[in-house]
């Protein structure tokens, strides 16, 4: 690592994607209701209107990761998944939402959603990726190997001056 002759600044830090998941209830009227919205979203190849739990979605007519009903409103993304061994709820945030107004409150909200009309809700973090950003802290490929990912395979690119030396 090699430092300017100023200390590094943070410019920024936070959290950047935040994916929250909750086991709750999924009673079979509302498996029917979003089986009956699928089916006509898959027909029409559009969105469907959606009243999830007291707010406004739109069901996809198709679906995320496993989760086969996907809901979208301007908060985010919900998977619902009334089957399987996985959480059948999973929320994704849209970054302005979540920068807007921040994980904790995110959190309240998912819980507070699934609570208002599914009972006991146990939600969790999922993942959760952080950035920061900095002015005058600069890597070599030396440095490199000290990050932690779960790629197999890497691959290097470094900025080149005009005059031909690495760095800005």
């Amino acid at each position: 690592m090699r430092l300017d002759e100023e200390a590094p600044r943070e410019l920024a830090s936070g959290i950047d994607a935040l994916y929250l998941s909750a086991f709750a209830g999924t009673p079979e009227w509302l498996v029917e209701r979003l089986e009956d919205a699928k089916l006509e979203a898959e027909a029409t190849d559009s969105v469907q209107p959606f009243r999830f739990c007291g707010e406004d979605f739109e069901l996809q007519p198709y679906r995320w990761m496993h989760y086969p009903y996907c809901l979208t409103n301007g908060n985010g993304r919900l998977g619902v998944n009334p089957k399987g061994t996985i959480p059948p709820y999973r929320f994704q945030p849209r970054a302005e939402y979540l920068h807007g107004i921040g994980p904790s409150a995110v959190a309240q909200w998912f819980e507070d959603l699934l609570a208002r009309h599914l009972g006991i809700v146990l939600p969790s973090v999922s993942r959760l990726d952080v950035f920061a950003d900095f002015e005058g802290l600069r890597f070599e490929i030396a440095d490199l190997d000290r990050f932690v990912g779960r790629a197999r395979n890497r691959t290097y690119y470094e900025a080149v001056n005009r005059d031909g030396f690495g760095g800005d």
